[in-house]
């Protein structure tokens, strides 16, 4: 009968056998045919002996020797999102033999609470409770100081790290600390060399799994995150959390000396230096030096007189792909057949009215910016900013050498060359180096 059937089984097995009598049921089959298929013997079932089992589905040709292949196997092929629902509900044991009927059997298992959605087992209820979170919408745990949330405890603990600063996991080979482990884990490899992770089609190598199964997205072309909004797609969920932002409008990292926010945690960083004057990337070719590696290379074109982007059109190379970009709206101007946007004053002429706009200001007088402290009108927005500053008293760019605030930057990078010794500026006529 099937309380003798069920008395046989180890748990795991048990848990197979209730989904495959549901499905069963559902599909009017016979209450007991179950479909279990043993190579050696029939129904009875120990655990012990795996190579020589195999299981079968009841309603197709599939067999597998693992058990949890054949449970995803039937979730996927033939139950129903509703069936699936009842299943996880337990409708399918209110019509199977109570478990306090069925005899425990003696033989222990490592992973006997199976989920039912995907098939995987764990050692503890509690283990199971945690992981089927995987598989709903919910995220109980929310950060009080950015609102994103989160499955499961650990990970929000993990995240508050970004926002508290703390790095507990140390590097012994540099000192350097990492919010977790698994980073940790990972930047050990820099110093070793080691790269497990190789990719099958052009053999590179990576330190990270989440790294080569982006770069295996580039040779396949995969890009399986959807932005809901504009219809974009990514091959990582990294690039679409930034990209979402975009519509939100959220900046959830914040400058605490000017107020300014960010989308990014880089770019918050690369602000930062220009409060505290820090210019990490330096010129090998001059004593400049740069807030952020991007503008190094742009200023190493000085040097080499490197042009890497050429006019498709005149063939006019550039340093920048901004000015070449501007360059080509001109040829796009006269293709349309439409004249550039002459300034009437002065004869200068601009790819499009809103860029004369500005300039067009200093022509006219017009001041359309105005001070609610003293009432003085500029032209530009942020002109009138840097100006409010001076009736706060704020002066957000401090020198980490003697102390001095500045209200702008460009004061700030100034003072900086009474201690750097930076004398950038050349005359042609005499070659003599001197500082602003």
């Amino acid at each position: 009968d099937t309380t003798a059937h069920f008395s046989d089984l180890v748990p795991s097995t048990r848990c197979t056998c209730v989904m495959i009598m549901l499905f069963n049921q559902l599909l009017d089959m016979p209450p007991l045919s179950c479909g279990w298929i043993i190579l050696e013997d029939n129904c009875s079932l120990t655990g012990i002996d795996m190579p020589s089992q195999v299981f079968s589905c009841p309603q197709c040709p599939f067999s597998h020797r693992r058990e949890v292949n054949l449970q995803q196997h039937i979730r996927k092929e033939h139950l129903t999102e509703e069936h699936s629902r009842n299943l996880d509900s337990g409708g399918a044991e209110n019509s199977l033999p109570s478990s306090q009927t069925i005899q425990r059997p003696s033989i222990k298992t490592t992973k006997k609470y199976i989920c039912f959605k995907c098939g995987k087992g764990f050692r503890s209820p509690s283990d199971l409770k945690r992981h089927k979170g995987v598989h709903t919408d919910m995220q109980p745990f929310h950060c009080n100081q950015c609102d994103k949330r989160f499955k499961a405890k650990g990970s929000l603990k993990q995240h508050q790290r970004v926002h508290s600063g703390e790095r507990p996991y140390d590097c012994s080979h540099c000192g350097r600390g990492f919010r977790t482990s698994d980073i940790l884990k990972s930047h050990i490899r820099i110093h070793t060399g080691e790269r497990p992770y190789g990719c099958t089609i052009c053999g590179k190598r990576f330190i990270q799994r989440q790294v080569l199964t982006r770069h295996i997205r580039m040779h396949s072309g995969e890009k399986p995150y959807l932005c809901s909004i504009c219809g974009k797609t990514f091959a990582c969920s990294g690039e679409l959390m930034v990209h979402s932002r975009i519509h939100t409008g959220e900046r959830p990292y914040h400058c605490e000396q000017c107020g300014n926010t960010f989308s990014l945690a880089s770019k918050l960083k690369v602000h930062q230096r220009s409060h505290t004057g820090e210019r990490p990337y330096p010129c090998t070719q001059c004593p400049k030096g740069f807030s952020t590696s991007t503008r190094l290379v742009k200023h190493m074109r000085i040097h080499t007189g490197e042009r890497p982007y050429p006019c498709v059109k005149c063939g006019k190379r550039f340093s920048e792909r901004g000015n070449m970009r501007i360059h080509q709206r001109m040829h796009e101007k006269e293709r349309k057949g439409r004249q550039m946007t002459i300034c009437q004053h002065c004869g200068k002429s601009y790819t499009s009215a809103a860029i004369l706009k500005i300039p067009i200001r200093t022509h006219t007088g017009e001041r359309p910016y105005s001070c609610s402290v003293c009432g003085k009108k500029f032209n530009q927005k942020h002109t009138l900013v840097r100006h409010l500053r001076m009736h706060k008293g704020d002066r957000p760019y401090l020198c980490s050498v003697c102390g001095k605030a500045c209200f702008v930057s460009g004061e700030f990078i100034v003072h900086m060359h009474f201690h750097t010794g930076e004398r950038p500026y050349r005359c042609k006529l005499c070659g003599k180096c001197t500082s602003p």
